[in-house]
This record gives C-alpha cells, structure tokens and sequence, in this order.
C-alpha cells in the first residue's frame, strides 16, 4: 500500500497541543481507522522533526534551546547523533506497522518556524516513509496569536510587558504567513499545503477538534476521547506576577534547578487561568496594518471566496490600558497566597500519610505482640 503522510506544522498558539493530546488519547481508535499516530519523533508532540530539521547554530528561541538541552544536544555531534537515531527509529516504528495502515500523522507546531532548507531536510527524513506528504497548518490573526503567546512567554522566563511583547513580535518570521506558505510549497509543493483559518468561521462546525478529523477523513467520530483544553491562558494577576518574578530571577535554561519553579507554575496553572492582560486598541491596530498586505496575498492566493483573511473586529481590546492592572503588588500577594496554601495542603497531605502509617506500625507491632503472648500461654 502506498502510504500518505499528514505532518501538522502550526502554526504555535492554534490549539495544537489540544489536537496532539487528541491524536495520543484516541490511539488505538485511529489504528483501526488505518491512520497511525507515530511515535518516534514523540509520545504526542513530535518535537524531534523539529529538533532533527532545525540547525543549531540557526535561529532559535528559548523553548527551543531547552529542549535541545533537555535532549542532550550540545554540540553538533551530538545532533548528528540525534539524528541518525531518529532515522533509525522512524525507519523501524514505519517497518513494524500493519499492512492495513494508509496514513501517518506527525504533529509538532514548531516546524512552522524552520527556513526553506530546515524544511527541505524534514522532507528528506519523512520522503522514504510515504509516497505523499500533506502539511496542515492553522492559520490565527497575528494578534492574536501574540496575546496567547505572552502567557506562554511568562511561563518560560521573559518578563516583557504586553506592549512591547507585542511589538517585538513584528519581526516574527512565523506570523509572516505568505512567505511561511511560499516556503512549504516550495518544498512539499503548493497542492500538499492545507491552511485553515483558525477561527470559528474557518474550522468545520466552528470546532477544532471536528475540524481535524475532518480533514483526516474521518467524519464522524463520536467514540472518540475529548481533551480537556491545554495550556490556557493566565489570568492578569499571574501574568503581573511572572512578569516581576522573572526579573527579579532571571535564569537560563542550561543546568537550572526548576523543581521550585515547576511547584509555583502548577499553582499558577491550576488556579490563575483566564483573561489576561491586552493592549490598547490603537496599539494592536497599527500592529495588524504590519502584516495587511502579506494577509492579503494570503488571501487571493489560498482563500478567495472570504471578504478577508481574518476578522477584523478589535472590540475585545481596551481603548486604552488601565494602569490598575499594573498592581503588581496586589498580584504578587495574591499568587504567593495561593501558592502558600497548596505548600500547606501538600505538607498537610505529607503529615497525614505519616501519621498514618506510624499507627498502622503501632497496630502490627501490638498484633505481633498479642500472638507471642498468646503462644506463651
């Protein structure tokens, strides 16, 4: 059977952890569909396409060196490494596949943010796998895009106000869709490319997950599990806090000690999720106006049927930022609050296992005791 590949590259920020714990969870119901969800590049996030396309000495970001760091790539022998190991395994999960499989499905949102000749060695890893390769990519208004990505941001280090994240973001190569669009053409050519709008009136039946499986052939699907939504949002306190916390702890990502940090972030992301801060209006505006003629290629290019590529309602933005969210203070005392309260329910939790376990030695000590004594007599 020839074989098709469905590789999802993005774009980050479009629900793609939420498709990718979609895709793990329902596994076994995929297979039996003739779809397999592989797993040597990762259990769901295949971040090793990534990790084995993207060259070192390239441009990275700070999630991105971590996890080279996380994987043990330091030099580049040790990609080379990384790389012939992937093969390897890619080669063999492929080999080991039933013969009733027509489809693999990879997933990793940073593949998005390779260049042209990142994404033509990605093409030559997958190209001994399958006589067809087919990209999906979610395409989300770039602010969006960016307001989403301040949590994210917040969560691993930075500690830019929302301003200027937001100009920063201008010169992000990923938000420029027509030249990400011209690049995976180029290389997987135009008719394997699928962008998809995301936003309700983009996605089937305005749902991502519907829309997926959709476009996996796969409607309907009704047995399958459901994930709960992954990494939301946080709400202004958090955000106000991380933002003083990570300048009052700057890190790097090489050799930190991140058990205490891991603790504080469950606290955060169980309890501060929400809306968080945004820019003004005006702000936000002039940011957009950036990339309307490269949204407009965009859009003749791949979506001539809609007025425009994306909406262009700005009513959820302020007209202009309330420096009462700035209560840094209020926040901070609010987030260690919390914090301090799990501390006390997890040492609470750690005294009560204790306790209960010296009582039930007391008890086997008294019953080994009660039968001595009854043996004696």
């Amino acid at each position: 059977m020839a074989r098709k590949i469905i590789l999802h590259v993005g774009v980050p920020k479009t629900g793609s952890t939420t498709l990718q714990r979609f895709l793990s969870d329902n596994r076994g119901l995929l297979a039996d569909r003739g779809l397999a969800v592989l797993q040597a590049p990762g259990e769901s996030n295949h971040i090793g396409l990534t990790l084995y396309a993207k060259e070192r000495g390239g441009k990275t970001n700070s999630p991105q060196r971590d996890l080279f760091f996380k994987k043990g790539i330091k030099t580049q022998a040790d990609q080379e490494h990384f790389r012939a190991k992937l093969r390897q395994s890619l080669a063999e999960e492929v080999a080991g596949l039933g013969p009733d499989i027509g489809t693999l499905i990879l997933s990793n949102e940073h593949c998005a943010t390779l260049s042209r000749p990142e994404l033509e060695a990605l093409r030559a890893l997958l190209t001994p796998f399958a006589a067809e390769i087919e990209i999906l990519v979610y395409l989300r208004r770039q602010d969006r895009f960016c307001v989403s990505s301040y949590s994210s941001d917040l969560r691993n280090g930075k500690s830019l106000e929302i301003e200027a994240h937001l100009a920063s973001a201008s010169n992000w190569r990923v938000l420029r869709y027509d030249e990400l669009l011209l690049d995976l053409s180029q290389v997987f050519g135009r008719g394997a490319v699928r962008p998809v709008i995301f936003e309700p009136s983009g996605l089937r039946e305005g749902d991502l997950i519907t829309d997926l499986c959709h476009r996996l052939g796969l409607d309907p699907l009704p047995e399958a599990q459901r994930p709960s939504r992954q990494n939301e949002a946080l709400n202004r306190q958090a955000q106000v806090f991380l933002r003083s916390f990570n300048r009052s702890f700057p890190t790097q990502p090489e050799g930190r000690d991140r058990r205490a940090l891991r603790l504080l972030m469950e606290v955060i992301n169980k309890d501060f999720i929400g809306q968080g801060l945004l820019p003004a209006r005006d702000q936000v505006s002039a940011f957009l106006a950036g990339f309307a003629e490269g949204n407009e290629a965009v859009r003749r290019e791949w979506f001539p049927d809609r007025p425009t590529l994306f909406d262009e309602d700005l009513s959820d933005y302020p007209e202009a930022v309330d420096p009462a969210e700035e209560a840094t203070l209020d926040a901070s005392l609010a987030v260690l609050e919390a914090v301090i309260r799990h501390w006390a329910e997890a040492d609470l939790a750690v005294q009560r296992e204790a306790s209960e376990r010296r009582r039930a030695a007391r008890e086997r000590k008294e019953e080994r005791a009660a039968k001595r004594a009854a043996r004696k007599d």
